[in-house]
């Protein structure tokens, strides 16, 4: 018996020990009724902590609604005569960066793994951070978007990972 993460397989068997809830049972596709499919029946590349949502598919959600707040602030800073570009470049190092060390760390601990949805997670929050960087407020916005983006970065990766959201 294999444990992948928060179920257990048994070879022999072929088969998941634990089903998926019957809430996601889906008619219009082939594998829409099988209970036993975790992760798409792919544990090695894909974690599911709750058997809702693979976690890559949770960061880049995460991820995309980080896209529309940098969005905001480049419509906010624009509106009240600043440039776009300055918001965009700093959203892009920022979340390039913050991409960067995440696999980086991620790949030196001790799992020696990337997991996607972490990654993503990591870059909306240098996104937004990076983006208030280049806005007129420069080391201010920054200071205050480090604060706000560290609580929802919080709240994010325990959405992300599957946690109760404290």
């Amino acid at each position: 018996m294999y444990y992948c993460h928060n179920r257990f397989y048994n070879p022999k068997w072929r088969r998941w020990l634990t089903p998926d809830s019957p809430n996601y049972l889906n008619i219009d596709t082939p594998s829409g009724m099988n209970l036993f499919i975790y992760c798409n029946n792919n544990p090695v590349m894909y974690f599911d902590g709750d058997g809702h949502m693979p976690e890559w598919l949770r960061g880049l959600c995460v991820l995309g609604d980080a896209t529309l707040i940098v969005a905001a602030i480049t419509v906010a800073t624009v509106a009240t005569g600043g440039a776009a570009a300055p918001v965009l470049i700093g959203a892009a190092v920022g979340a390039g960066v913050s991409g960067f060390v995440s696999a980086i760390t991620q790949l030196a601990g001790q799992e020696h793994s990337i997991i996607l949805g972490k990654v993503f997670t990591d870059m909306a929050i240098g996104g937004i951070t990076g983006a208030f960087g280049g806005t007129s407020l420069n080391a201010i916005g920054m200071g205050i978007s480090g604060s706000a983006t560290g609580f929802a970065g919080s709240i994010a990766s325990d959405f992300v990972s599957g946690d109760s959201i404290n």
